[in-house]
């Protein structure tokens, strides 16, 4: 039997309204270094004996809090920072409209089940050059340059930060104060991130482990929404 056709003009206004009931959160993220928004050094000579030439994380597992509770959670939620690339820096959430909310919460890196799960597409695409293998997952931060402190070669450090396994898991989750408002600006302190590792004796951490989960922790402490409450 056919349906009556009043049905379907039905249908899409109604999908048409729930469409209409979202907005979008912005949130803007920015590298710093000696003060200033990363510039990564890539070719020529470099103007200081301090610089940094990569700097990427992942950031995972985005959820809106208000009063406490989880009020929006996004799915699939996985962005690869890299500060060479300023599209990336920009991460936008679609949540529901005028929808309170008090705290943003995300991973610094890849949860364990995603980590275990095999090489995966988008950013998690072993192309964008931070996979290392299934038995160590994803690398999820990664820093590279050089500075007159590090005992390294070169005066470079190089810092491959991840890992899944327990105890020395690298994913931490970062909490944020914001206001319920379109757009957030979050400061990632790379200056805060060096000058708490003593590169005369730390400039070289390439796989999971004790000293990654360790930076792991002090990684945690180095963003900052510059609109908190």
């Amino acid at each position: 039997m056919t349906r009556p056709l009043f049905f379907v003009p039905a249908l899409c206004m109604s999908l048409t309204l729930a469409a209409q009931k979202s907005e979008p959160v912005h949130l803007h993220f920015t590298p710093l270094y000696q003060g200033k928004a990363l510039v990564p050094y890539e070719d020529g000579e470099p103007t200081s004996s301090s610089y940094i030439e990569t700097f990427k994380c992942y950031l995972s597992a985005f959820k809106l809090i208000a009063d406490g509770k989880v009020v929006w959670e996004e799915t699939d939620s996985y962005h690869l920072l890299d500060a060479s690339d300023p599209k990336t820096l920009e991460v936008h959430l679609t949540v529901p409209l005028r929808m309170a909310w008090d705290h943003v919460e995300f991973l610094l890196g890849i949860d364990s089940l995603t980590s275990v799960s095999g090489a995966l597409g988008g950013d998690l695409d072993p192309t964008k050059g931070m996979y290392w293998e299934w038995n160590s997952g994803y690398i999820c931060m990664k820093l590279e340059g050089h500075s007159p402190s590090s005992a390294g070669p070169n005066g470079g450090f190089l810092f491959h930060l991840g890992g899944y396994l327990p105890p020395f898991a690298f994913f931490r989750t970062i909490d944020l104060a914001m206001f319920s408002a379109g757009e957030q600006n979050i400061t990632i302190d790379l200056d805060a991130f060096l000058s708490a590792i003593d590169l005369r004796t730390r400039y070289n951490v390439m796989s999971p482990g004790e000293a990654a989960h360790e930076l792991g922790g002090t990684a945690a402490t180095i963003f900052r929404c510059d609109n908190a409450k």
